[in-house]
């Protein structure tokens, strides 16, 4: 999760891999994951001349670049002004409860939007990475809605805000009613294709 909403491949045949981090405190935490979750030692802390705190993570490992390279990029659109763009493993949304919160909890420490009491929010530039999220979410008896945002800054670019609410939907019928709208909760996805297409 972590790595879908912070993380970049700068050089996939070297194994260069890079984390951007808001400040010193975020760098220390990804880095300790980093060790804990891949086994990576020698991680370097670059400071991002952009910008007065942020700092990236940088590290080494042919194996997990290819990896992140083939399964957390969509290469499918082409053509010029049109680049990959970030995603989770297709297979991830089949992943136990336990596992899918993981990711979700990764992804919104890397990407937090507007959280406040049960309320959370990830913003991202790439739709189809909130698109899977908000599967994962209908798994777990969460309801979410995207939303667009455009930016006031003419710098930044525009982006998608996913946004949900930590209570589990109620299962007061198979259907549930409210005002014009349907919920319908999903118990498990059975199919084997991917889930967005």
């Amino acid at each position: 999760g972590f790595f879908v909403g912070d993380g970049s491949i700068i050089n996939t045949s070297k194994g260069e891999i890079s984390l951007s981090c808001a400040d010193e405190m975020e760098a220390n935490k990804y880095a300790e994951l980093t060790r804990k979750v891949f086994g990576i030692n020698g991680i370097s802390f670059v400071k991002d001349k952009r910008t007065k705190s942020n700092i990236n993570l940088r590290f080494y490992d042919r194996g997990l670049a290819k990896f992140l390279a083939d399964n957390c990029y969509n290469k499918r659109r082409e053509g010029r002004g049109k680049k990959a763009f970030k995603q989770f493993p297709v297979w991830f949304v089949y992943l136990p409860s336990e596992k899918l919160e993981a990711a979700i909890d990764g992804f919104l420490e890397a990407d937090r939007a507007d959280c406040r009491g049960s309320k959370k929010s990830i913003g991202n530039t790439s739709s189809y990475a909130l698109g899977q999220v908000y599967l994962m979410l209908l798994k777990l008896q969460r309801f979410a809605r995207i939303y667009y945002k455009r930016t006031k800054s003419p710098n930044r670019n525009a982006f998608f805000e996913l946004s949900w609410l930590e209570e589990k939907m109620r299962k007061l019928r198979e259907v549930e009613e409210t005002e014009d709208n349907y919920f319908v909760s999903i118990r498990s996805i059975t199919t084997r294709w991917s889930p967005i297409e």
